[in-house]
């Protein structure tokens, strides 16, 4: 589906002659041309005339007929020298483009003309170029006949010559023609006659040959002005027998190239059939143009339609094959050379629409100017190559600066950077390096070979999945799983919260799961689960579903032939699932060992009791010293905790500070022990806040009150407050007793702290008592005589130790006081007495 390359050179060949010979006369050969392409063709007709001897050489002396010798470089120079430049600038506005066109026309010409293949880039670009060079060149030769290069042709010499190919890329001898008879000439093209112009638009394409006929078709080609299947169907064999340098092989090729053009007649069709110039070709479905796939022009012409339009979206190819040019070059800043890069773009959409129809299998093929607009299934394993092709792509062949300012965004290959950062290697401010971020963005995502839409269809059905995990490819380039995200959010043209948030939520599966199996016992229904994140998280059907199998994927749950069974969940809900099934609660050691061995946790138990660890847990409670049971089995009615409640507040309007430890309450208030002291600190731990009542359960004393912000009675304070509220001195087992703790260790470090800080008083070996109380055993009269005796003694004899004076009291009045009381009463009695 192209316009034959060797008729566009030669309507070149035919609208430089015209010109410069207008303009400079016949002899603008030596005029005109550049010395470099004057010798260049002489040596290449020197070259020809002594291959082909029986060609006369003055067939080669005119202007017309040594252009037959240039290639398309030459071309390119002589348009746009100085001298000429202004000549045909009413055929070609713009320089630049006219080099680009050139450019792609050259490689596309020089791949055909010696057989070699064609990347499909190079390809569309060159049969692009050629079409809209086909075009402008027809219109500039309006009204002209176009030569037959054979005799009697037209020329400014009224000379004839025959019209050998020559070398477009420097090689001797490759395409070259014999002279063929005028009868077998292929009727020339006129713009007289849209007809027969239209023969040029049928032509075949060399490259959809198989090797072996491409072969004969150069052959034919270099006799005969043959481009279309008709031209070759005509070819007389016996005729071409004759010429010079035909052989057998290629009599029988040429038998062998009718019969695969007649069998190939609507796989060929595709490929022989170009737009007319300034119609457009509906394309049917709704395409995007990919903005990576557009050649330069291509580009100018899209940028042209989006701002005189005021396009914000991405153009469509039927937006492009229906604007209407005389409209549109009426606009503002819309000149000829606008209008006619929007042709040639017309032309390569047609290409590429006929390519796609013949060829739904490819999906969306690696290289696509079109591609598809509306949605279509993708699997996460296509959307993950597709993706991966589509950056590689973008950073190779994109505008550096995009590539830079991506990849050090994304962290392609590097750590991801903020706009500060990226901005001082730039040299750049944020702001700008933010617009050229966005601007890159847009230009990344009209270059996608998947359509945003497709990708968020398949993104969203997957949401709620580990996206690293069914991206692996696409993933690994990332530095950054929040770079990962803010990737596809920008591919599927959705905000960068939208995936975040999504991905956060996926967390919060974890922790569903976790509530979940914590309240239920397994091996669970799996219909049961699906209907708990439905309700819990208004998730769908599908959703809840994707999570399951996310989860069933990682090792979260295992499908048994009950059920469902957790793995890796948090210790608190792991040791609650063992629980639920332990109606009559377990040690932290067995809990521990049942978690461990059924691998319900994601971390290890330690079988050693962490105190506090799991106090504040909203499915389980500590039940006695190391002891643990569900909620579900709590020894206790719920109705009559509001009882208990407003009972505990009456105690607490009551005490100093309002403030008391959870023990002393339940002791004063239960002294049966119903509630027991670790129901009753569960009952303030859950419910305590809304009755008023606020609790403190970290330190070494649980202390609860009606003040919110209070003080915490710490273990000391509770152990000073039992002692001054015992009728008789304490014992340390009386203390002990009192202590959650059972360790008599504890107790008796707690009482010589408050020995030591004189808060309290040992009174004999292991009672104990308050200092105030202590004192007013003084009022004593036995006491009074044994400390007066005492104080005589020690006047007459300041030598005489406590200890002996510790050992006269107790023997005075028949009691054990200890050494450091009898000093304390004795400083006390001195003082009462005035004694220094």
């Amino acid at each position: 589906m192209h316009a034959d390359y060797q008729i566009v050179e030669k309507l070149f060949r035919h609208l430089i002659d015209r010109e410069l010979g207008q303009k400079f006369g016949p002899g603008y050969w030596k005029q005109v041309i550049p010395g470099d392409i004057r010798d260049k063709v002489r040596l290449r007709a020197e070259s020809f005339l002594k291959k082909h001897p029986h060609v006369d050489p003055g067939r080669y002396t005119t202007t017309r007929s040594r252009l037959d010798f240039c290639d398309v470089p030459d071309y390119r120079k002589i348009l746009s020298s100085k001298r000429t430049r202004e000549l045909f600038r009413a055929y070609f506005p713009s320089a630049e483009g006219l080099a680009a066109k050139l450019v792609h026309f050259e490689e596309y010409r020089n791949a055909r003309a010696h057989g070699r293949p064609l990347d499909e880039i190079s390809l569309d670009l060159g049969r692009s170029a050629s079409a809209a060079l086909h075009a402008a060149l027809h219109r500039a030769l309006e009204g002209d006949l176009l030569p037959d290069d054979g005799e009697g042709a037209p020329s400014h010499d009224d000379t004839e010559a025959i019209t050998p190919t020559g070398p477009a890329d420097g090689r001797e001898g490759d395409g070259e023609r014999e002279p063929a008879p005028p009868a077998e000439r292929a009727t020339p093209t006129s713009r007289e006659n849209r007809e027969t112009s239209r023969a040029a638009d049928r032509c075949i394409d060399p490259g959809l040959l198989p090797k072996e006929l491409n072969k004969i078709w150069r052959k034919l080609a270099g006799l005969y002005d043959v481009s279309t299947p008709e031209d070759v169907q005509a070819v007389d064999p016996d005729r071409f027998a004759g010429q010079p340098g035909v052989g057998t092989i290629y009599v029988d090729g040429l038998a062998d190239l009718k019969t695969y053009l007649s069998e190939h007649a609507d796989e060929l069709a595709a490929s022989m059939a170009l737009p007319a110039t300034d119609e457009s070709v509906n394309v049917g479905a709704k395409y995007y143009l990919n903005w990576i796939e557009l050649g330069a022009e291509d580009r100018k012409a899209l940028r042209k339609i989006r701002t005189v339009l005021d396009l914000k979206v991405r153009v469509t190819a039927n937006q492009v094959l229906d604007l209407n040019l005389q409209e549109f070059g009426g606009r503002k800043g819309v000149g000829e050379g606008t209008l006619e890069r929007i042709r040639a773009l017309r032309r390569r959409i047609g290409v590429e629409a006929n390519r796609l129809a013949d060829q739904p299998e490819l999906g969306i093929p690696d290289s696509a100017l079109l591609v598809p607009a509306d949605p279509r299934p993708l699997s996460m394993v296509e959307a993950d190559e597709l993706l991966t092709r589509d950056i590689d792509r973008f950073m190779r062949r994109g505008p550096p600066e995009d590539g830079q300012v991506l990849r050090r965004r994304w962290g392609l290959g590097c750590e991801g950077e903020t706009l500060e950062q990226i901005g001082k290697g730039l040299r750049r401010t944020r702001e700008r390096i933010r617009q050229l971020q966005d601007a890159a963005e847009r230009r990344f995502r009209e270059s996608l070979a998947v359509p945003p839409e497709s990708l968020r269809l398949v993104v969203e059905q997957h949401l709620h999945s580990n996206l690293t995990e069914l991206l692996p490819r696409l993933a690994a380039d990332f530095s950054s799983e929040e770079c990962f995200q803010d990737f596809l959010s920008v591919a599927s043209s959705r905000p960068r919260r939208w995936i975040r948030e999504a991905q956060r939520a996926r967390e919060g599966r974890f922790a569903l799961v976790d509530e979940y199996f914590a309240e239920h016992e397994s091996p669970a229904p799996i219909a049961d689960v699906l209907a708990f994140f439905q309700d819990q998280d208004g998730w769908s059907a599908s959703q809840a579903s994707h999570s399951l199998r996310d989860l069933a994927t990682q090792g979260r749950l295992v499908m048994v032939a009950g059920g469902l069974v957790p793995r890796g969940m948090k210790k608190g809900a792991a040791l609650a699932h063992v629980l639920l099934m332990h109606p009559e609660g377990l040690s932290w050691s067995d809990a521990a060992r049942a978690v461990n061995a059924a691998g319900y946790s994601a971390r290890h138990l330690s079988l050693e009791r962490v105190d506090g660890e799991f106090t504040r847990s909203p499915h389980l409670y500590l039940a006695g010293r190391g002891f643990y049971r569900h909620l579900a089995h709590l020894a206790l009615d719920k109705s009559r905790i509001p009882d208990i409640l407003a009972e505990l507040r009456g105690f607490l309007a009551g005490r100093p500070r309002q403030t008391s430890k959870v023990r002393d309450a339940q002791l004063r208030l239960w002294p049966s022990g119903d509630p027991d002291y670790y129901a009753l600190r569960h009952v303030c731990t859950s419910y305590g806040e809304a009755y008023g009542i606020h609790g403190s359960f970290f330190s070494s004393a649980d202390t609860i009150s009606l003040h919110e912000e209070h003080e915490t009675v710490t273990t000391a304070d509770y152990v000073l407050t039992r002692v001054t509220e015992s009728a008789a001195p304490m014992t340390r087992e009386e203390v002990q007793r009192q202590l959650t703790t059972s360790s008599e260790g504890w107790a008796e470090f707690l009482l010589a702290r408050l020995v030591d800080e004189d808060r309290i008083i040992e009174v004999t070996r292991g009672h104990y008592l308050d200092v105030p109380r202590s004192l007013k055993m003084l009022d004593n009269s036995r006491m009074i005589e044994a400390l007066d005796v005492a104080m005589g003694i020690s006047r007459q004899a300041p030598e005489t130790a406590h200890d002996d004076l510790c050992d006269l009291v107790n023997e005075t009045t028949g009691r054990s006081f200890t050494r450091k009381y009898v000093r304390r009463l004795l400083v006390e009695h001195r003082r009462r007495r005035g004694v220094a």
